[in-house]
């Protein structure tokens, strides 16, 4: 469980930490947890005739960040009589105070057993649900599969496959889950299609805290886990370690800048897979090549079965037909970052 305990008393700046603290993916208590974040407002005022602060300070049972207002003349002085690592300043510090707690995250690694795909797509409609869809489904021939669905701004993966009115666990039902998760938690729980089990963001859920929690849990389970990642969130969502890094794209000129940025970006491993549909204009295959700086791109033909498919709920069943199927098996069976 990844826990972080706070000492902050004024309200604006108790908000703030929270909402960096969230997007991280820590619970925030008033004791105990693997860093300490102190209001500077608590320790009194700096301390007299003393030469070096850094020299008085006691030692830190764990590593602190101190967090108080630009205003406060002497945060400094105090931090460091404290014996903070750390210190930033509101406003603004929020990727100084994110970069801390990520570095006091444990790392997944050690847990992780199952393949993680994550699939990004390089503009809106560039078709990364289908081919997340396509690739579950594959993966599925060879063992367990669970696709995450991680865009609250969309309907709902469980539209497109059919499973709307079906029980199961979706992520707005963990959305105050905190903790550890037992590897068994979600298997014959979630709606489950073509081999594959769902697991939905209803529209609007945004980002849960208890993403990390949810992810160890899932890919100790499964032998594979596919993520629909759109790149608007690639910030805001704690990264997994996966084992293929997956960018869809088109054949458009805005699409394959799209693709570089998100390549130089350094979000999607040593070995990215740029998965590109021949849609979108006059350019060829060829112009994603001259485009793309990457050693694995592959093509995505077109499926005239996956048209419309999401609109009637057959999106499973469609991905799995004829040589969009082919494609997305290749993938699945290319190797690992």
């Amino acid at each position: 469980m990844l826990v972080a305990e706070m000492d902050v008393t004024d309200p604006e700046l108790r908000s703030w930490v929270r909402e960096v603290a969230d997007a991280v993916g820590f619970t925030l208590g008033n004791s105990g947890g693997c860093c300490r974040i102190v209001d500077v407002a608590a320790l009194g005022p700096a301390a007299n005739g003393v030469s070096d602060p850094r020299k008085s300070a006691k030692p830190p049972s764990r590593d602190r960040i101190v967090v108080g207002r630009r205003d406060d003349s002497d945060a400094l002085i105090r931090a460091a009589q404290l014996g903070a690592s750390e210190i930033v300043l509101f406003p603004g510090g929020g990727a100084h105070l994110e970069q801390f707690l990520r570095a006091h995250q444990p790392d997944p690694r050690g847990a992780q057993t199952g393949r993680v795909f994550t699939v990004t797509g390089a503009r809106g409609g560039a078709g990364a649900t289908s081919f997340a869809a396509g690739l579950a489904v594959a993966a599925a021939r060879g063992g367990s599969c669970v696709l995450v669905d991680a865009d609250p701004a969309s309907a709902g993966i469980d539209d497109a496959v059919g499973l709307d009115s079906v029980d199961g666990i979706r992520w707005s039902d963990m959305v105050d889950v905190r903790g550890d998760l037992p590897a068994t938690m979600f298997r014959g729980r979630i709606p489950h299609v073509a081999g594959v089990d769902w697991l939905a963001t209803p529209l609007g859920t945004g980002n849960v805290p208890s993403w990390m929690a949810v992810m160890t849990s899932l890919v100790a389970a499964y032998d594979t886990v596919v993520v629909d990642l759109p790149r608007y969130r690639l910030a805001a969502t704690p990264a997994f370690r996966a084992s293929v890094s997956i960018i869809v794209a088109t054949l458009e000129m805005s699409a394959l800048s799209a693709t570089r940025d998100l390549l130089s970006s350094g979000r999607f491993g040593v070995h990215p897979t740029v998965a590109v549909r021949p849609v979108g204009g006059p350019l060829r295959m060829a112009a994603a090549v001259d485009a793309i700086d990457s050693t694995r791109l592959v093509e995505i033909p077109n499926s005239r079965s996956l048209r419309g498919s999401a609109d009637f709920g057959d999106l499973a069943t469609s991905t799995a037909k004829g040589s969009f199927a082919k494609a997305c098996r290749h993938v699945v069976d290319q190797g690992v970052d």
